[in-house]
């Protein structure tokens, strides 16, 4: 399974981030690496579950990172110098696939039939900057914070049956309506974020560089 995180901290260096839920409490109380919190199958809105499986919602990570942060507040010996480790660190996001392709209209998902795709990219985008602004109040500063790759290039649905295409391009066009809108927010999140630094990174055109010229990549 392609794990981007664990992808991004080799190219820069730094030793593969462990699972959150793989940590033992002594690990836990220990760290001095980064943590993945991520769970696959899971969205910024998701409830847990899905067609996909069970799987920790974005709130429910930030939950996890909280309690890092509450280990690591043991062993500073002031809340300025945590400030300033946490200052110091990067939190990388990729989230919110989920939630403009399974979610909006899997399997079971009524979604859908209630929201255009622009009004629930919206709600999604909106619940994200509450988040962001949560990892804030924790102290997070550092972000690189993906957009939504090319849903409709994924296997399940590029291989489905009622897409012929390479792609399957309503899917896609979802993906780019969230784009649109976290792209023209994130500047004035940060903004709103005093010593904040809010970096965008372009998955989708990475996803679709690799669909398109694939002998590029191997």
């Amino acid at each position: 399974m392609f794990d981007i995180l664990s992808s991004l901290a080799q190219i820069v260096g730094l030793p593969f981030p462990p699972p959150y839920l793989g940590l033992s409490d002594m690990e836990n109380k220990t760290l001095r690496t980064g943590v993945n919190y991520a769970s696959g199958g899971c969205g910024i809105l998701s409830v847990g579950k899905n067609s996909l499986g069970s799987c920790l919602p974005f709130y429910k990570q930030i939950d996890n990172f909280e309690i890092t942060i509450k280990n690591l507040k043991k062993r500073f010996r002031s809340k300025e110098r945590l400030a300033h480790y946490l200052s110091k660190s990067l939190l990388f996001i990729d989230i919110g696939n989920v939630d403009m392709s399974n979610d909006y209209d899997g399997f079971g998902s009524t979604i859908y039939l209630k929201y255009t795709v622009r009004q629930y990219a919206q709600i999604v985008s909106k619940e994200f900057f509450k988040s962001l602004k949560r990892l804030y109040k924790l102290g997070a500063r550092k972000f690189l914070v993906n957009n939504l790759g090319a849903i409709g290039c994924i296997p399940a649905l590029e291989n489905g049956p009622i897409h012929k295409t390479l792609c399957a391009k309503k899917a896609n066009m979802r993906a780019i309506e969230y784009n649109k809108i976290l792209s023209k927010m994130l500047p004035k999140v940060q903004s709103s974020l005093p010593g904040s630094k809010i970096a965008l990174g372009d998955a989708y055109k990475v996803l679709m560089d690799a669909v398109t010229f694939p002998a590029l990549y191997g």
